[in-house]
């Protein structure tokens, strides 16, 4: 697996309502395929490999981690 930075992205979200109110961040977390077939999100066959989420999880941490030591 490999960590990849797109640069700015600029989703179509709700989420930035939030980020007008608070210091905030939008983390895209892509992941591998569990079955080796592309299935599109929300699709009752979509698979992927969930070790990814160990990567967000500790991206996140860390960003939580150095954003209360400042």
């Amino acid at each position: 697996m490999e960590i990849t930075d797109f640069g700015p992205q600029d989703p179509s979200e709700d989420f930035a309502y939030f980020a007008q109110k608070r210091p905030s961040s939008f983390l895209y977390v892509g992941c591998d395929v569990a079955d080796g077939q592309t299935h599109p999100h929300h699709s009752p066959d979509f698979l992927m490999d969930e070790r990814c989420l160990l990567i967000a999880a500790k991206a996140m941490g860390a960003t939580v981690l150095q954003y209360l030591d400042n």
